[in-house]
This record gives structure tokens, sequence and C-alpha cells, in this order.
């Protein structure tokens, strides 16, 4: 299992690496991890407890500086030199029998290494298809670049022997790029069923850790806060909303946008935010419990490109999800499910007005919530979609 991240740096998709180890060590399969780790670091650190101490597990750090995530092409030609860096690690594994690739903008170079010195059967599991991703929120901007990296990707699709998409949206997507659709494999975002239950707020660690008065509406991001998150529709729709004194947004997460939107707070002058850092992943439940809305405000062009991860924790903590998205099946989901809201014309004053329609309906508010936990233990438990991972893996191991 290749990444370019370990579990020490914040990001959405920790939870979701972790469980998968430790899913597919309980069925059998040996892990070798391969991920990046600080330079001061011997990466004992980064590694979790539980994973650690199984004996069907082992990993390889490799040790590099923090590339600020602002500098796009530091990062790209850094990202070059820890697949090289990487390759000294898993070329000494010659008996592994497959390779899983967690999705980043360097995973062309893995790639072409391992099928020049390796050889075994790849499977690129993809977060968010670049460079649509970041062509859309406008990290790339040239027209010139955009398609350069969209060739180089065609060539990481044709290497790898399958492709797991987190979604029907994505799949369409890589469709559209020239990839046959036998080769690639609809996986959902899950969550863990030991660790998320709603936690009410008379019990809540999150809401006694920061003292929060339990009587309000709170309606809450957390997560990465990062060029995906349109924290202006975020900051905009609770400006719109500062008359009404009983309802606060909560801020939680980290990010390299995260001074930046602190910053525009302050300057708008709108005081009923809150902020909060990211939170222990031993409080998650805690902290998704902390609302009655969780409000998924996405730039355009991420449905498609990718999914959020915290749509279906925080439905598997009873929450209506709000999304500021644009129409895709994602969005229809919601809807047509009775799970939550989509808004996608992405004004403002529409997630002004549904805010307030589910304050001034709690009784909706409570059976949304409740149609949004079935259906998450429906359709997003880890059991139901780790097992499809390790079905994918034990094929291709045959």
């Amino acid at each position: 299992m290749l990444t370019s991240e370990d579990f020490n740096t914040p990001n959405s998709n920790n939870h979701l690496s972790l469980t998968l180890i430790e899913d597919m060590l309980s069925a059998g399969l040996d892990v070798y991890l391969i991920c990046r780790g600080k330079t001061n670091s011997d990466g004992s650190e980064c590694i979790p407890v539980q994973l650690k101490d199984n004996n069907g597990f082992s990993f390889d750090m490799v040790k590099m500086p923090r590339i600020n995530k602002n500098h796009f092409v530091r990062r790209y030609l850094d990202g070059v030199k820890y697949a090289y860096r990487a390759m000294k690690k898993w070329i000494r594994h010659r008996d592994i029998d497959a390779v899983l690739i967690q999705s980043n903008p360097n995973s062309i170079f893995n790639a072409v290494l391992l099928k020049l010195f390796l050889r075994k059967p790849i499977v690129y599991n993809v977060y968010d298809i670049f460079p649509g991703h970041a062509h859309k929120i406008g990290v790339i901007k040239s027209a010139l670049l955009f398609n350069l990296f969209r060739n180089i990707q065609k060539v990481l699709y044709s290497l790898c022997t399958r492709i797991v998409a987190m979604s029907e949206d994505m799949k369409e997507a890589l469709a559209a790029q020239g990839v046959k659709s036998d080769k690639i494999t609809v996986i959902s975002n899950w969550f863990d069923t030991d660790l998320f239950e709603v936690k009410p707020y008379e019990k809540n660690k999150f809401i006694k850790k920061y003292n929060l008065p339990i009587g309000k509406f709170y309606v809450q991001f957390a997560g990465v806060l990062g060029y995906v998150f349109d924290y202006d529709m975020f900051i905009s729709a609770a400006q719109l909303l500062m008359p009404y004194k009983d309802i606060e947004f909560l801020l939680i997460g980290d990010g390299n946008l995260r001074d930046t939107v602190l910053r525009e707070i302050e300057i708008r002058g709108v005081t009923n935010i809150r902020y909060y850092p990211w939170q222990p992943l031993d409080i998650i439940a805690d902290v998704y419990s902390a609302c009655s809305v969780g409000i998924i405000p996405l730039k355009k062009g991420v449905i498609g490109n990718g999914v959020p991860s915290k749509a279906c924790q925080l439905m598997a903590c009873a929450r209506v999800v709000l999304n500021v998205v644009e129409q895709s099946n994602y969005s229809r989901m919601f809807e047509s499910e009775n799970i939550g809201i989509s808004v996608t014309d992405y004004n403002p004053q529409t997630v002004r007005d549904k805010i307030l329609y589910l304050y001034n309906n709690p009784e909706i508010v409570e059976k949304t919530g409740s149609n949004a936990r079935d259906y998450a233990f429906a359709n997003f438990t880890r059991e139901k979609n780790t097992k499809k991972f390790v079905k994918l893996l034990r094929e291709l191991e045959r």
C-alpha cells in the first residue's frame, strides 16, 4: 500500500486508510505500507498502535520535508522525488501479490516505476480525480497545463489493473476520459460502526470540551479548510443569519486556507461563527453529533471529481446534511431518499432559507436525520465496503 501521507497529517481520508488496513489484516492479508514522514522522525509516532502490533503489518517511511500545499510546482516536483525514494524501499519486497496506490497528483511516477521494476497488479484508489479537481477549483489555471496533466493521467489509468472510484459520478468522469467501465470498481466512502454513533448534547465530549451552550441550533462544517471548501458560501450564509441569535455556525478543522478563512470572517464582521481546531479521531462522533445540520459547501467541479467523506459520517450520527453542490447523482440522492438537502444554485440566500426552514421545523430535522442514519447503515458501513476491497485484492492475487 503506497500513500503520500502519514497518519499524523490532518486529512479527511486517514480514517478510511486506517480501517481499510485493519480489515485487510483481519481478512488474512499481509499489508506492507510505504508512507511519507518527517525528516526528524523514525516513523514510530506516525503509525497507529493497532497496526504496529499486528504481525501481518510492516511499513517503511520515506523521510522528506513538508512542502507548503500552496506551492503547486514545488509539490509536484517533490512528488517525483518521493516516488523515486519510495522505490528504493519497495524494490526489496518482490514477494508481494498486488499494489494499492492511494491517489495523489504524482501517482503516475509511482505507477511507471512499479510497472518497470515490480510488475505486479496495480489498484489505483481514486480519492479525487486529477487534474479535473485542481482545474475546476482554480489551482491549475492554464489550459495547456490542464491538458498535459490530463494526458499524463490517461497513461496512469492504462498502467493500472483496476481503478476504484468512490461514486457513480466519479465513474462517469473516468469513463469520459476513456477508462473502460469494466476496469472501474465503485466502492463508497464508509464510516466505522464502532466509532460513529449519536452522541447526545448532554454527554457530548466536544460540547463539554468547549462549553458550548446546549440550547443553540448549530450549523457545522468540520473538515479540511482547503481549496475545495467554498468558504465564501459558508461565511455568506452565516452573515445572512446573524439576526437569529439561536443559530450559530461551527467551523472545525485545519488546512492551507485556515488563516485566509479566519481573516475573511474577521474582515466581514461575522460574529456567529465559532472556530475550533482539528479534533482527535476518538471524539469524531461527538464532533459530528454537535450540530443539527452539517453543511458541506463545495466549489463547482468537486462533485464528479471527488466525494465528501464527511457526508456518510454525518448521516451515521443522524444529522441532516445540507450540500451546496452542482447537479449530480450525489446531489439527487439526498432529495430522492429524503436524507438531506442539496442546494445547486450556489445562492447564499437559498442556503439561508433552507437553514431557516430546518430551524423552524424541528420535527423535519429529526425525521430527516433518522432517515439519513438508516440509509448510511444500509449503504456506507465499514463492513460492507472494505469487504469489496478485500474481494478485489483476492481476485488479483489469484
